[in-house]
């Protein structure tokens, strides 16, 4: 609670330099840009921002109430949504650590990257902070896999030209994971929120890799896998795996496994097949029956009705 009243003392002690800073006449003393989210909720958008604040600690706490507050344009939307309480801040050696409370996890997961992005794009631009990392209720952010999201840094992110960065954008993906009995497919469309850096066909994997987001399908790959490369051309994916993909770690078919990647790749309208290897070698065989020197079409069979 001190730190609430300490953080809105200060607020209004900015307020009132500003206007008499103004008053007298001076010139703004910096620009910077505050970054949005479009009304789609599809993309992170920059408006330049001018500070009022000198010291770090004063523009952390600036533009948090910046990312607090609803942009003049109303096509844009504010980062950290009225439902969501800052519990805490404080800077550790470069590292801005962010603290919220429990509403922050409700929000819808492709949102909440976008929001992500905006507040590390905002926060990094202030020297003195070369990193950002957010907590929940004082444990660290996790991603949909469990595992903690770490630091984040401005070269995480892209800029465009203009006046939007694509950061972050939106798209429904097709994927195949295991059915209930573990020998057939199930077809899912998953929301996903991704970097404009990354193929489409990486972004298939990875999500194929980190498993369903529902309740009606069940993971096929081990989820240590690891994505070493992928391309396209003339129609044919390749993709280098980690030896961790020859592992099977549900109880699932290896037929199940293979085409849950295939079937999830082929949906992309560049791929009509697709070759795996692992480590660089595809003369090796999947289990006890699947030789990996196939190029792999799309099988439908395996997907439930």
């Amino acid at each position: 609670m001190k730190r609430i009243e300490t953080i809105i003392t200060v607020i209004i002690l900015l307020i009132l330099t500003v206007g008499c800073s103004r008053a007298s006449g001076d010139e703004v003393a910096s620009k910077y840009y505050a970054y949005y989210i479009n009304k789609s909720e599809t993309k992170v958008v920059a408006e330049a921002y001018n500070a009022e604040s000198n010291t770090v600690e004063e523009l952390v706490l600036e533009f948090l109430s910046v990312l607090e507050t609803d942009p003049a344009n109303t096509e844009l939307k504010k980062p950290i949504d009225s439902e969501v309480n800052l519990l805490d801040y404080y800077l550790d050696e470069g590292q801005l650590v962010i603290d919220f409370d429990e509403k922050y996890d409700d929000a819808e997961k492709a949102k909440e990257v976008l929001c992500r992005a905006a507040i590390v794009r905002t926060m990094t631009q202030i020297e003195g902070v070369d990193c950002v990392s957010f907590r929940v209720n004082g444990e660290p952010l996790l991603d949909s896999n469990e595992q903690p999201i770490g630091v984040m840094t401005a070269a995480n992110f892209i800029d465009n030209t203009g006046k939007e960065i694509n950061t972050y954008e939106k798209t429904n993906l097709q994927l195949y994971f295991a059915d209930e009995e573990g020998t057939g497919l199930v077809a899912t469309m998953e929301t996903v929120a991704y970097s404009s850096n990354i193929s489409m066909e990486k972004l298939v994997a990875e999500n194929v890799i980190a498993g369903p987001k529902g309740d009606d399908a069940f993971p096929t790959i081990s989820p240590d896998t690891k994505i070493l490369s992928v391309t396209a051309k003339d129609g044919i994916c390749y993709i280098n795996l980690s030896k961790e993909f020859l592992i099977i770690n549900y109880p699932v078919s290896e037929e199940t496994i293979v085409y849950s990647l295939v079937n999830s790749l082929t949906e992309l309208p560049n791929v009509n097949k697709v070759q795996i290897s692992v480590e660089g070698n595809s003369e090796v065989n999947f289990g006890d029956r699947i030789a990996l020197t196939t190029v792999f079409e799309r099988n439908l069979e395996l997907v439930s009705k």
